[in-house]
């Protein structure tokens, strides 16, 4: 089979009894962030000719969190952008015996945790909170919203504000004023910003009851484009700034600790690798928080209509009216953890079930004749699928892919499908798409590269070459001496 390579987060005796096995494994170094480590291994993985079979191993980060807890949001990246690299997390919380045996185990791609002896496979399962009443804050109590001037946050500060909240505080690195809340400017990612808002809310405002994080960069880029450079930009304000946000109110009586994350970090999203990264290292914290004592909830938010990348991957958005009354709901229950997917979540959803090479099955019992005709019907209808198009209006084979509505986000998406479809055994380029950019273009692509290949022919010379290839070094030389004497005989006469 394909060769497999480990990544160990944290846990260096798990990498040496990896090695011991006979298997290939890079031990992340102390004090090396654990996204960039795991950044620079995924690349190094598909710039290798074959691209290898890549885990990551991780001890106990679903439930301790920290910086580990990041790489499942980095991986389901991966697993949407490069399905050829069948990447896996291995999240471990025992130590019990054959451990090493376990994690070498075959698996399909995905998300695994190992407890009590056993492999489970994370997957998400579906809550229903229409019985929840709805949440009110405490008028008497002051609740803090970073980022609060982002199109989001001002949707939040008025919702808290209909919901009963008198005493808001909005923290933001730039000006911008709020009806009927107080802003402080800050940044979140400084630990003594922080401090010195909260040091002013003692001091002047009722007791700290809420703190509502949504503060948060993109800087979006396919995998192969990533650097440690811009994972640092977005985790600055989105993970560092939670972390300070947790530590300094970890002695404060809260009645709620809520991080905005996003379906991102838990399901994937092409192009935002540093901006999954960063949410599931969010999803992570509360886990920490919530078994420190404190509460913590972590949303892990679909894209909203009208804001942000809600076709990004060609899903409904969220209507931001839906989506307070689920944060309504969300409040008044208090989970550690919880997502909120907007109408088309099987789709969603899709990333987290393994996907076999459909189109290679599809083509098992068609003539040779007919192969480029049923991979086209194919592309097409996976084009359709990204553009989110109903079935009864097929893609033009000839029209021009981006000018039918595919961006790069859903070119990332669309090469993904494609990758998955004709399994990893036929590595597509990541410039697929642009290089061949109408269905009948890659249609003819895949079936050059999935036509069985002709047998070799070889011609006289080869032939001849490798009969001299079999002979000794004494036979050669005399094979040799014969042809110079056979040139150097003057021609005769017939």
């Amino acid at each position: 089979g394909r060769p497999e390579r480990f990544l160990v987060a944290g846990d260096e005796a798990r990498a040496r009894a990896l090695q011991a096995r006979g298997a290939a494994v890079r031990a992340r170094a102390e004090g090396e962030p654990a996204a960039a480590a795991a950044l620079e291994e995924v690349q190094r993985a598909l710039a290798s000719d074959p691209v290898p079979r890549l885990a990551i191993a991780t001890r106990d980060a679903e439930r301790a969190g920290g910086a580990a807890a990041s790489l499942a949001g980095l991986a389901a990246v991966v697993r949407l952008e490069h399905p050829e690299i069948e990447l896996s997390t291995l999240d471990v919380e025992d130590q019990g015996d054959g451990l090493a045996e376990r994690l070498l185990a075959p698996r399909s791609p995905g998300r695994y945790l190992f407890r009590d002896g056993e492999r489970l496979r994370a997957s998400p399962s579906l809550v229903d909170l229409q019985a929840a009443a709805p949440w009110r804050a405490r008028e008497d109590r002051t609740y803090l919203v970073t980022g609060g001037t982002g199109a989001l946050g001002r949707l939040v500060v008025r919702w808290l504000a209909g919901r009963g909240a008198r005493h808001l505080v909005v923290l933001n690195r730039s000006e911008g004023d709020l009806a009927g809340a107080r802003s402080l400017r800050g940044d979140v990612a400084r630990p003594e910003d922080v401090a010195r808002v909260l040091a002013d809310v003692r001091a002047s405002m009722p007791p700290l009851a809420g703190v509502f994080h949504l503060a948060g960069v993109l800087d979006d880029g396919v995998v192969l484009r990533q650097d440690a450079g811009r994972f640092a930009r977005v985790f600055e304000p989105k993970a560092r700034g939670a972390w300070n946000l947790h530590e300094a109110t970890l002695d404060l009586p809260l009645d709620r600790f809520v991080l905005f994350s996003s379906t991102a970090g838990l399901l994937g999203s092409p192009g935002q690798s540093n901006y999954a990264a960063a949410n599931a290292f969010l999803d992570g914290l509360a886990r920490r928080r919530a078994a420190q004592g404190p509460p913590a909830t972590s949303i892990q938010g679909g894209p909203w209509t009208g804001l942000g990348r809600a076709r990004a991957r060609g899903a409904d958005g969220l209507e931001p009216a839906a989506a307070l009354d689920a944060l309504d709901r969300i409040l008044a229950v208090a989970p550690v953890e919880i997502a909120v997917v907007p109408p088309s979540w099987e789709r969603l959803l899709a990333p987290l079930v393994p996907a076999a090479p459909d189109l290679l099955r599809r083509l098992e019992d068609v003539p040779a004749g007919e192969r480029e005709e049923a991979i086209l019907a194919w592309v097409r209808e996976a084009i359709g699928q990204v553009l989110g198009l109903p079935p009864s209006q097929p893609i033009d084979p000839a029209s021009g892919l981006f000018d039918v509505g595919l961006d790069s986000l859903l070119a990332i998406e669309l090469r993904a499908r494609l990758q998955t479809a004709v399994g990893p055994g036929h590595g597509l380029a990541p410039t697929l798409v642009f290089d061949h950019p109408t269905a009948e273009a890659l249609a003819r692509h895949l079936a050059s590269r999935l036509s069985p290949a002709p047998p070799a022919v070889e011609s006289d010379a080869e032939l001849r070459l490798r009969e001299l290839e079999r002979l000794s070094d004494d036979a050669l030389e005399a094979a040799l001496r014969a042809k110079l004497d056979a040139l150097e005989r003057p021609e005769r006469a017939p």
